[in-house]
């Protein structure tokens, strides 16, 4: 069955034979699918099929793939573990503090004589506490 499309369509006309739909785009007719074109999003996304988005507090822990246990001790790594903060004594190669910026507690950190460690300041030494550098050692606050 031949279509006959009207010959002189002004730009988003819409042009209906049959059960079937067409939209002239000022180029050519193009099909389109009867309803909403762009149909708003429900559930777990809000708006449309093109700008779809997942809604805050729409995705939980419950459901990402991780393994151990998050707990407030804990942080998600970005191998989707959850992971201890590692403590006060960095012993363990690749640990790292992120804005730690007041030393509030004594300990010892030893850093290896085949090992570099880097302070990024200000740092800040809190009443009671002493930090110190063995004779020969450096340290430089970048």
């Amino acid at each position: 069955m031949a279509i006959n499309f009207p010959d002189s369509p002004s730009v988003d006309d819409v042009f209906t034979s049959g059960d079937r739909q067409w939209k002239w785009n000022g180029t050519s007719w193009q099909s389109i699918v009867a309803g909403e074109s762009d149909p708003t999003m429900g559930g777990d996304l809000s708006g449309t099929a093109s700008t779809a988005q997942i809604i805050a507090d729409a995705v939980t822990s419950n459901e990402l793939a991780t393994t151990g246990t998050a707990s407030s001790s804990t942080f998600l790594a970005g191998n989707m573990a959850w992971e201890t903060v590692p403590g006060p004594e960095i012993t363990t190669p690749n640990n790292f503090f992120k804005n730690w910026n007041q030393i509030s507690s004594s300990f010892t950190t030893t850093v290896g004589a085949s090992e570099n460690a880097v302070v990024i300041g200000p740092v800040a030494v809190a009443t009671g506490n002493t930090w110190s550098v063995n004779t020969g050692s450096t340290v430089k606050v970048i």
